[in-house]
């Protein structure tokens, strides 16, 4: 898995890759941020993977971070308001 910070945690008997649940903290974090409804199905995908996978043998921070980055970044994106069409 390419989100993987290469540890995993064990959370109320699950095991999960810690890369995989900082990518569902920082969607869910942006979620109660800017009140993106699409992030909610993200996150809980994200929820789901962390839950349902292995973290990787090999860690790679990098990914994780341009992967929350672009999190936040387009996030923040879903602020910037759409102007009305002109009739």
């Amino acid at each position: 898995m390419l989100l993987s910070a290469g540890v995993s945690w064990t959370i109320w008997g699950w095991k999960c890759a810690l890369g995989v649940v900082l990518a569902a903290a920082v969607i869910g974090s942006m979620w109660l941020l800017t009140g993106e409804g699409l992030l909610v199905l993200l996150g809980l995908a994200a929820a789901a993977s962390a839950g349902f996978s292995e973290g990787a043998d090999q860690p790679d921070p990098t990914t994780l971070v341009q992967y929350a980055l672009l999190v936040i970044v387009v996030s923040l994106l879903t602020w910037n308001p759409v102007p009305a069409a002109a009739r």
